[in-house]
């Protein structure tokens, strides 16, 4: 069983996907795995090395990091992710494959080949789209103290969001993120809950 938390940064999705292998670890003894379906970089982080080393400087534009994260991402999935499907496990990522469909395009990329990136993958049993006001988000990111990325502007981010709700489909819930992470973890569980009895059955 695969499920896939969606939003723009800032949504709550590796708090929400933390939390929710916790509550299904109390209601099945299968394995539970939480993936961030990028990581560990190979292809992104070798090829800033070497930029850094050649140029001293970030050359790397962000349609150029939007594909080699995807050649990130079939590495994790091949690595991990499929790994962990075929002896029955349960995966949650907190970034995959629709992150790349929605953020590669607004980056610069072809959504063609995008698409075709994205078919040798294993499509999520259900996403989880944590659903949050742009400014909210963009406040909690600021707040970390890190340097903005470009998809982190509040531009990007709502153009994003707006892209994560057209991709919902019936295999998705909607949630509000704006609330405290307590409360969120609480709306997801309420939502979940006796959907996937069969796939939780030892």
């Amino acid at each position: 069983m695969l499920i896939e938390f969606i939003g723009v940064d800032g949504a709550g999705k590796t708090t929400q996907a933390k939390k929710l292998k916790t509550y299904i670890q109390t209601i099945t003894r299968k394995k539970v795995h939480v993936v961030h379906g990028y990581k560990p970089y190979k292809y992104t982080s070798e090829l800033n090395v070497l930029c850094e080393k050649k140029f001293k400087e970030d050359i790397l534009s962000t349609t150029l990091c939007s594909y080699l994260y995807l050649l990130d991402a079939i590495d994790v999935f091949n690595s991990n992710i499929e790994p962990y499907l075929k002896s029955g496990d349960i995966v949650i990522t907190d970034k995959y494959i629709n992150s790349s469909l929605v953020y590669a395009p607004i980056l610069g990329c072809d959504k063609k080949i995008i698409k075709q990136f994205v078919e040798s993958f294993c499509f999520p049993d259900l996403i989880i789209f944590l659903d949050i006001s742009p400014c909210v988000a963009y406040e909690r990111v600021k707040n970390r103290g890190k340097e903005l990325q470009k998809k982190e502007s509040i531009e990007i981010m709502t153009l994003a969001n707006e892209a994560f709700r057209r991709i919902c489909n019936n295999k998705s819930i909607i949630i509000n993120a704006n609330d405290k992470p307590e409360k969120v973890h609480d709306n997801i569980i309420k939502k979940i809950k006796g959907m996937f009895d069969n796939e939780l059955q030892l």
